[in-house]
C-alpha cells in the first residue's frame, strides 16, 4: 500500500509558527514485509544521505515516531 502524508491542523499539538504538522502512514502486508523494507532502507546509501540532510533542516527533538500492530484475532 502507498504511504500517505496528511498535513494536519490541531490545536491539541502546539506549533512553532514556522512549522507544520505532518502525519504519515504506511502500511505492509505482515511484519516480514515491514523488516524486509526496513532493512533495505536502512542499507540504503541514498536514503542515510537524504536523511542527513533532514537532519541539518528539522529540529529532531520535535519529531514523534510510533509503531503500531493489529491485534491478532
Amino acid at each position: 500500500m502507498p504511504t500517505i502524508w496528511i498535513t494536519v491542523t490541531s490545536p491539541a499539538v502546539p506549533l512553532q509558527k514556522d512549522e507544520q504538522l505532518i502525519m504519515v502512514t504506511d502500511s505492509y502486508l505482515n511484519k516480514e514485509a515491514f523488516l524486509r523494507v526496513s532493512e533495505l532502507a536502512d542499507r540504503d546509501p541514498t536514503i542515510a544521505a537524504l536523511f542527513d540532510e533532514l537532519m541539518t533542516i528539522i529540529d529532531i527533538s520535535r519529531v514523534t515516531r510510533a509503531e503500531f500492530e493489529l491485534a491478532q484475532v
